[in-house]
């Protein structure tokens, strides 16, 4: 596995996941009395980032794990899944891109808007649960 491909993929998941938390945020500010969906959506977008942060941290110390531990991973595998994620994170993206252009416009329709697409979004976040799931699995075997 090529270590620079790893690091391209957490490179591209942190930033993706940073433009859809800043979408998101400025939404949840802007728009009066967002629905709950929202906010659950913006919680389970900044700890699927934390657990990036996590993962790459660990990963760019992996040298210093056992062998034996490094095997039982499956780095091919984690590689398929940031790849997942990182096409997860695209299609959030597109589902909230609109929200970006703020102004008066997203304080007046915004709640509607977020409303039509809610269900795309909570799809998309059980993909990034999933997704999340198998980080979380990793990085307790590295941290064993």
């Amino acid at each position: 596995m090529d270590p620079l491909s790893l690091t391209a993929s957490i490179v591209g998941v942190l930033a993706a996941s940073a433009k859809v938390v800043k979408v998101l945020h400025t939404l949840k500010c802007n728009v009066a009395d967002a629905p709950r969906s929202l906010s659950w959506t913006l919680g389970e977008i900044t700890t699927m980032r934390a657990s990036i942060e996590l993962l790459a941290d660990l990963l760019e110390n992996l040298s210093t794990t056992a062998v034996s531990v490094r095997a039982t991973i499956g780095l091919e595998a984690l590689m398929l899944t940031l790849s997942e994620t990182v096409l997860t994170f695209d299609e959030l993206l597109n589902l909230v891109h609109e929200f970006d252009a703020g102004g008066d416009g997203l304080k007046t329709w915004g709640r509607a808007k977020w409303l039509l697409k809610q269900d795309d979004v909570a799809q998309s976040l059980c993909r990034m649960q999933c997704h999340k799931s198998s980080f979380m699995l990793v990085l307790g075997i590295l941290q064993w």
